[in-house]
């Protein structure tokens, strides 16, 4: 997988935000940031709206572009400044940053993951089959502070473990923290779901531990905009026709998760791997995603999209955060609008396709 460089990214999202000087009829350009490579099998609810038609049924343009090096500030930056529309990022990008007293300008609008998608890995055969086992031994997590060290602390108090009952070693999020754990530096490595499917498709075999009950209370990565456009009428009516193709993207592919990989193989051919017959390249794409696809269920009132209450109070409380006037963060005022489209004619196309 490879990441478009921020030089060619701020070219592209430079022409693609949305015009006000357009006519109703030409569709509404949408660019939207994400930490994942374009095509990547994990997440292709992402882009396969065009592939399927549900964006020119919406009547908008979107591109979903890489934040090269999932550099979440340089994300949350773009769409600050007006040159991307929104963000599908961690909670903790902007309630970190507001616990600091830093305003982002964001504001989260779509619950996108239900729960946190962090993991507890172990290689597959390793006997470690219980976060208790790992008393003694040497955890890698991704960066010292905040989040890594409170979701770690959440899988050891499930274990009967407390942070000094292990040894926490920064190992990063690229293909070195992968080898740490299959070569035995570490015993586990605390990893978000979109780095496991990466080490999966590289060949790495590790299987998760049990989630700690802490993330029953907690959502997962959301879409943020820039507050300032939610007072646009043609930025928020763009946007909820975005969401709603990414809404309808989710029930076609929990649907069909094999004809959604398909979709994503014919935007992406690069995206395809090579090397193996298309059978085995198709069943490696529906392993990508079904780790995480799970996650993208109807949150909150049987409505796609909406934060349940005091959801950032939650999440802000488990980080250890207190943050004035956290409301401020998010908003449903999008969701009952995003919801307006026919979920039974969706799983219908997506039934029928092959």
């Amino acid at each position: 997988m490879r990441y478009r460089s921020i030089r060619l990214v701020a070219a592209l999202v430079g022409c693609v935000v949305i015009a006000g000087s357009a006519r109703a009829a030409d569709p509404a350009k949408v660019t939207v940031m994400t930490a994942v490579a374009q095509g990547s099998t994990t997440v292709p609810v992402y882009w396969i709206g065009k592939d399927l038609g549900f964006n020119k049924e919406q009547n908008i343009d979107a591109s979903v572009l890489t934040v090269p090096n999932g550099n979440t500030a340089q994300g949350a930056q773009l769409v600050a400044s007006g040159q991307a529309d929104a963000f599908l990022t961690s909670i903790e990008s902007v309630v970190v940053p507001a616990s600091l007293g830093r305003n982002t300008g964001l504001v989260f609008v779509y619950d996108f993951y239900e729960r946190p998608q962090w993991r507890l890995l172990v290689p597959k055969g390793s006997g470690i089959t219980s976060v208790a086992q790992l008393k003694g031994k040497t955890v890698g997590i991704p960066t010292p502070g905040n989040p890594a060290e409170p979701m770690l602390k959440a899988f050891l108090t499930d274990g009967g473990l407390t942070m000094n009952d292990v040894t926490v070693q920064a190992v990063g999020v690229e293909i070195p923290a992968a080898q740490a754990l299959k070569s035995g530096q570490v015993a586990a490595v605390l990893a978000v779901t979109l780095s496991s499917a990466i080490w999966q498709a590289a060949g790495y075999d590790f299987v998760p531990l049990p989630e700690p009950a802490a993330f029953n209370d907690l959502i997962g990565p959301a879409i943020a905009v820039a507050r300032t456009s939610l007072n646009d009428p043609a930025k928020r009516d763009a946007m909820v026709r975005f969401l709603r193709t990414l809404a309808m993207s989710c029930v076609f592919a929990k649907t069909n998760p094999k004809a959604a990989i398909e979709a994503d193989y014919r935007l992406f051919p690069t995206a395809k791997p090579r090397g193996m017959s298309d059978a085995d390249a198709l069943a490696q794409g529906m392993r990508a995603q079904a780790s995480v696809i799970d996650g993208y269920t109807k949150p909150f009132g049987g409505r796609w999209g909406a934060f349940p209450p005091n959801a950032f109070e939650k999440y802000a409380s488990f980080l250890g955060l207190k943050i004035p006037n956290i409301d401020t963060l998010w908003t449903n005022d999008l969701i009952d609008d995003v919801n307006k489209f026919d979920a039974g004619a969706v799983e219908k196309q997506a039934k029928a396709a092959h």
